[in-house]
């Protein structure tokens, strides 16, 4: 039996969660890994096991795919049906760069001006990049 490549794995990690839709239908990390891979988590190697999931999710959003999350109890993965929970993702995703971008300024002591200056810069060289 051969070992899946990232890309089967990718593509086994999307039909999963399509299969999640809205957030009363979870599926948590560690099941998410089974479901993937056929492995059950081991507890001394769980960081590194689901390190590869999240990875594999970050690849699927940034692709378009609407996978969102739910955090703390009952919480998981699943594919957005509507609006509201893109929004709700979209708005951690800020507050989470927003801190980022607050203790970067603070580090590099400028002005917030300067920093979004260098954001806008980078970002445009980027989509010049990539098309």
């Amino acid at each position: 039996m051969h070992e899946p490549d990232r890309d089967e794995l990718k593509v086994r990690a999307q039909k999963i969660l399509e299969q999640h839709k809205g957030v009363n239908n979870c599926i948590t990390m560690y099941q998410l890994y089974n479901a993937i891979t056929g492995e059950p988590i081991i507890p001394y190697r769980r960081l590194n096991q689901t390190r590869v999931v999240r990875s594999l999710i970050a690849e699927l959003q940034k692709e378009g795919c609407p996978i969102v999350h739910r955090a703390a109890g009952g919480g998981g993965y699943y594919y957005a049906t509507d609006d509201a929970e893109l929004d709700k993702e979209a708005n951690w995703f800020r507050k989470r760069a927003l801190s980022s971008f607050r203790r970067e300024r603070a580090l590099r002591k400028i002005s917030t001006k300067k920093l979004l200056t260098q954001y806008e810069l980078e970002l445009n060289e980027e989509e010049n990049e990539n098309g």
